[in-house]
């Protein structure tokens, strides 16, 4: 993941990656698909990084999909 998206920085943090799952949970449905569909995108990357891995674990719990 690049440096220019926040996400990708977030997710590399022990706390910024908390943060990005809960946001997660209180966004509305339009938010809440496309900051699921930016991580999609970056889903191979996600699984490389300790916490990314948390990322993907929770879009796939609250999408029902496996990624």
């Amino acid at each position: 993941m690049s440096s220019c998206c926040p996400l990708a920085e977030m997710v590399k943090d022990q706390y910024g990656n908390y943060v990005v799952q809960k946001v997660l949970g209180v966004v509305n449905d339009e938010e809440r698909s496309r900051i699921i569909e930016t991580i999609r995108l970056r889903v191979p990357n996600l699984r490389k990084i300790p916490y990314g891995k948390h990322i993907v674990s929770r879009v796939e719990k609250l999408t029902g999909k496996i990624l």
